[in-house]
């Protein structure tokens, strides 16, 4: 289980207990966090890399996820290209990630390495007051 602050969700047990393993700040240096300023989420296939979007500062937040213990650690905060990030997702091999740029109207590509950090793949899908995302295995 974890717990972000400005997250509205939390992750929950088989029994549905809650318990909070740790708490990141996920605002850039000197802000306060902001509860409406988090928005989506997606984790690696293997449980390695939780990947966080947030508005207002257009970020994605890369956090390794510590095996044994659950604890965090952010180990990138990439600049997105686009405007009010909405949702991510990641591809079926887990080596895209797709983040929706709501005001800018699009969803933006990036690459995941092995080491769970992101780079732009230089694509860019067009999509009027992008909101939601997901990839369909084919």
């Amino acid at each position: 289980s974890v717990k972000i602050p400005g997250a509205r969700g939390n992750i929950y047990d088989a029994d549905g207990n809650l318990e909070e393993i740790c708490t990141v700040n996920v605002m850039p240096e000197g802000e306060e966090p902001v509860p409406e300023l988090q928005s989506g989420f997606a984790m690696s296939h293997d449980g390695r890399f939780l990947y966080s979007a947030m508005r207002k500062y257009d970020l994605l937040n890369v956090f390794s996820v510590d095996q044994e213990t659950g604890q965090l650690k952010n180990i990138q905060t990439f600049p997105l290209s686009g405007e009010h990030p909405k949702d991510c997702a990641l591809s079926p091999g887990g080596r895209y990630l797709a983040v929706t740029c709501r005001r800018s109207g699009y969803a933006e590509l990036l690459r995941v390495t092995e080491d769970g950090t992101v780079s732009s793949a230089g694509l860019r899908i067009p999509r009027k007051d992008a909101g939601c995302v997901f990839f369909l295995k084919g």
